[in-house]
C-alpha cells in the first residue's frame, strides 16, 4: 500500500499530462496527416499510401514504441470496416511475425545483451507459462502483447502453429479496431481513442490492486491464525522485560510444524535433444533465467561417449547457437555402471560440481547407475541443486531415469546411501539407446515384464503378443514397451500416497531382494535387468509352492523371460555359505534391514496382483530355488 500511493499519483499526473497534450495539440496532428494526404493526388494513392503507413507503423510497433491502438483505429476513421480490418490485421500480424524473429534472433542481432537484459528476461519469465490459450489473451493486451511475440521465438514455439494462432486473434483484434474507428466522428477522435486507450488498463490496474491488498490482508489474517499459539503461564510485560511466571509444570507447551510440499516434473520423450532444431531442453531452462549467466555441468557416461566420441562438441555447439550469453557450458566424462555407484565417485563429482551455485544445472547423461550416482550428488550439494536427467539405456528410461531415487553402494549393499529428490526433468532420448549392445537392450525389458505383472495384466498379455518384434528390438515395439513401463512407474510414484517408501510396501520391489544380492556377489557383473528377470522367475515358483499362483501362470512368465532371450541362472545362485546354504538367502535379510527393520516382499496372487509378505517360508524358497535350477538345465517342466 505505502508503495502503491506514489505510483498511483505518477500514473495520474502521466495521464493528465498526456490528455491535456493531445486536447491542444490534436487539430494540428490531423491537419498534418490531412496536409499529407492533399499532396497524393488520387484517392487511390492516398488508400495505398495510409495503408502502406498503416502496415509499417503496426510492425515497428514491436520495437519503437508507437501507439499502436491509435494508429489502428485511424484506419477505422478512412475505409470501410472490412477494409479498414483486413489492413489491420496486415499489419498486426506481420509484427508479430518480426517479434518472433527477434526472439529466435535476439543474440545475432543486439550483440550487447547486458543493457537489454531486463527486457529479455520479462520475455523469458512469461515463456514459463506460455502455451497457446496464453498467446491469444495477450494480444490483445498492451505491452504483453510485443512481449508475448518475443517469448514465443525464444522457447521456439512451433512456427506454424504461431502463425494460425496469431493470425486469427489478430483478425478479432483487427475487427474491433476498425468497428471503433468507424463509430469515432466529430472533434478530438484521437484524444477519445487515447482516453479509452488508457481508462480500460487503468481500470483493471486499480482493481487488481485493491485485489492484491483485500487478499494479502486475508493472508496475513490466516496466518496469524495458523502459527499463533498461547503459553498456559502468566506473561508480563514491564518496558522491555517479559517475565514467565512458572506455574507447577516446569514445561512449554509442545509445538508442531505441519506443511505441504508438491512436487511436479516432466518425463519427455524427443530424438536428438542436442540438434540445434531441437528446443526441447531450452523450453526447459530458458523460463528460469536469471539477471547472470548461469552453469551448466554435463555429466556423461563413460559408455555413452565411446560410442559417440563427437558428442562432446554436438552439446558446445548447441549451447553455443541457443543461448550462449546465458548458460556457461562445462563437460565431463566418467565412468559409468554400477561400479560407479561408490563415496570415492561421489568425492569426485561433488569436486566438479564445486564451481556451481543452487541456480546452476547437472544435467545427466547416461545408465541408471550414473543417474543414481548423480542424483544423490544434486540432492546433497548445497542442499539440492537442479538436475536434468537424460537416459541412456532401456532399464533407465522405463525405470531408474524416472523415479525419485538416487544413491550409491555401501558397506557392500546395494543404495544403502541415499535420497529421495525428484529431478527437474526427465528426457528420453530415443536416440541414445542406437547404440547400446543387445544385451543392455534385453536387461531393460525386465523392468517392463516386473511391472506389468504387478500393476497391468493388459500390459502381460501385450508382452506375450510381442515377444518376436520385442526380442528383434523392433523399435515400434521397443518404444511402446518403454513408455508403458514408465507410464506405470510414474502412476505408482504419483497415485501410490507413499512416493518415497516411508512404509514397507514396496511392489516396484518384485523380484528384487535377490536381485540386489547377486548383484553384489557377482561383483555388478550381472546386469540388473538379467538378475531381476531370474528373480521374478524364483518369487513365481516360491509363490506355485504355497499354492498362490497357479502352474500355468508360472509357465506364461518363465515363457516371457525366456522368449526375451534371458537365463534363468546364474553362477552366483550356486554360491553357499560355510554351513552350505545358498548365499543369495542371505538377501532376504538384507532387504529386511533397507527396508527398516520389517520384512515386506511383493509375491504374485495372480498376473496382475499381489500380496505384501512379511514371512518367507525357508524350506519351499530353497525348493523354489532348485526348481528353478533344474528348469534352467531343462531337466523338468516348469
Amino acid at each position: 500500500m505505502t508503495l502503491f500511493r506514489p505510483v498511483l499519483g505518477i500514473i495520474m499526473l502521466v495521464m493528465s499530462f498526456i490528455i491535456v497534450s493531445f486536447f491542444s495539440f490534436e487539430n494540428i496532428i490531423i491537419d498534418v496527416i490531412n496536409e499529407l494526404i492533399v499532396l497524393l493526388h488520387s484517392a487511390e494513392q492516398q488508400k495505398a499510401w495510409i495503408s502502406f503507413f498503416v502496415i509499417g507503423a503496426l510492425i515497428l510497433d514491436i520495437i519503437f514504441p508507437i501507439p499502436s491502438s491509435l494508429v489502428a483505429v485511424y484506419i477505422g476513421t478512412e475505409f470501410d470496416l472490412l477494409f479498414a480490418a483486413g489492413i489491420i490485421w496486415i499489419g498486426l500480424t506481420l509484427g508479430a511475425i518480426l517479434g518472433y524473429g527477434l526472439g529466435r534472433g535476439i543474440y545475432n542481432l543486439f550483440p550487447n545483451l547486458d543493457r537489454k537484459k531486463h527486457q529479455l528476461n520479462k520475455a523469458i519469465i512469461l515463456s514459463k507459462s506460455l502455451d497457446e490459450a496464453a498467446l491469444i489473451l495477450m494480444r490483445g493486451i498492451p505491452v504483453m502483447a510485443e512481449t508475448s511475440v518475443i517469448a514465443a521465438g525464444l522457447i521456439k514455439f512451433s512456427f506454424i502453429r504461431f502463425v494460425i494462432l496469431t493470425s486469427l486473434a489478430n483478425a478479432g483484434i483487427a475487427l474491433v479496431y476498425a468497428y471503433v474507428g468507424s463509430q469515432v466522428s466529430g472533434g478530438y477522435s484521437l484524444l477519445m481513442v487515447l482516453v479509452a486507450s488508457i481508462v480500460l488498463p487503468s481500470l483493471a490496474l486499480g482493481i487488481k490492486c485493491i485485489f492484491d491488498i483485500v487478499i494479502r490482508q486475508e493472508k496475513r489474517g490466516q496466518s496469524a491464525n495458523k502459527y499463533a499459539f498461547f503459553l498456559k503461564k502468566d506473561i508480563g510485560i514491564n518496558n522491555k522485560v517479559i517475565e514467565l511466571k512458572q506455574s507447577e509444570s516446569n514445561h512449554l507447551d509442545t509445538l508442531s510444524a505441519q506443511f505441504k510440499m508438491s512436487y511436479c516434473y516432466k518425463v519427455l520423450t524427443t530424438e536428438n535433444t542436442f540438434s540445434v532444431d531441437n528446443s526441447i531442453l531450452m523450453a526447459l531452462m530458458g523460463p528460469t533465467v536469471l539477471d547472470y549467466k548461469q552453469k551448466v555441468l554435463c555429466v556423461i557416461d563413460q559408455g555413452v561417449y565411446e560410442h559417440r566420441p563427437d558428442f562432446t562438441q554436438k552439446i558446445e555447439s548447441y549451447f553455443s547457437q541457443q543461448l550462449p550469453l546465458i548458460f556457461d557450458c562445462q563437460i565431463k566424462v566418467i565412468q559409468g555402471g554400477e561400479a560407479c555407484k561408490t563415496q570415492a565417485q561421489l568425492n569426485r563429482i561433488i569436486e566438479c560440481m564445486k564451481p556451481l551455485d543452487r541456480h546452476s544445472w547437472v544435467i545427466a547423461i547416461g545408465g541408471g547407475a550414473l543417474l543414481d550416482c548423480i542424483g544423490f550428488a544434486c540432492a546433497i550439494f548445497h542442499r539440492g541443486i537442479r538436475l536434468i536427467r537424460m537416459p541412456s539405456t532401456v532399464l533407465a528410461q522405463n525405470d531408474a531415469g524416472i523415479g525419485v531415487k538416487n544413491g550409491i553402494n555401501f558397506f557392500q549393499q546395494k543404495n544403502f546411501l541415499g535420497s529421495f529428490t525428484p529431478p527437474f526433468a526427465v528426457i528420453n532420448d530415443v536416440e541414445l539407446l542406437s547404440s547400446l549392445s543387445k544385451r543392455d537392450k534385453r536387461a531393460g525389458l525386465a523392468e517392463a515384464v516386473k511391472v506389468a505383472l504387478i500393476k497391468d495384466p493388459a500390459f502381460f498379455i501385450w508382452l506375450e503378443t510381442n515377444l518376436e518384434s520385442l526380442n528383434q528390438f523392433d523399435l515400434v515395439a521397443t518404444r511402446y514397451a518403454i513408455q508403458r513401463c514408465a507410464q506405470c512407474h510414474i502412476a505408482h510414484i504419483t497415485q501410490n500416497g507413499d512416493p518415497f517408501e516411508r512404509g514397507n510396501g514396496r511392489p516396484l520391489d518384485y523380484g528384487h531382494w535377490s536381485a540386489h544380492k547377486m548383484e553384489n556377489l557377482s561383483d555388478y557383473q550381472i546386469r540388473h535387468g538379467e538378475a531381476v528377470a531370474i528373480g521374478i522367475v524364483l518369487d513365481a515358483l516360491y509363490a506355485q509352492k504355497m499354492a498362490w499362483l497357479s502352474e500355468e501362470k508360472v509357465y506364461r512368465i518363465i515363457n516371457v523371460i525366456q522368449g526375451l532371450g534371458f537365463e534363468l541362472w546364474h553362477h552366483t545362485l550356486d554360491m553357499e555359505d560355510d554351513e552350505a546354504e545358498p548365499l543369495v538367502i542371505q538377501g532376504l535379510e538384507e532387504f529386511r534391514q533397507h527396508l527398516g527393520g520389517k520384512l515386506s516382499i511383493p509375491i504374485l496372487t495372480d498376473i496382475g496382483a499381489f500380496c505384501n509378505v512379511d514371512m518367507v517360508d525357508m524350506s519351499k524358497m530353497k525348493g523354489a530355488l532348485k526348481q528353478l535350477k533344474y528348469c534352467s538345465l531343462g531337466e523338468v517342466s516348469c
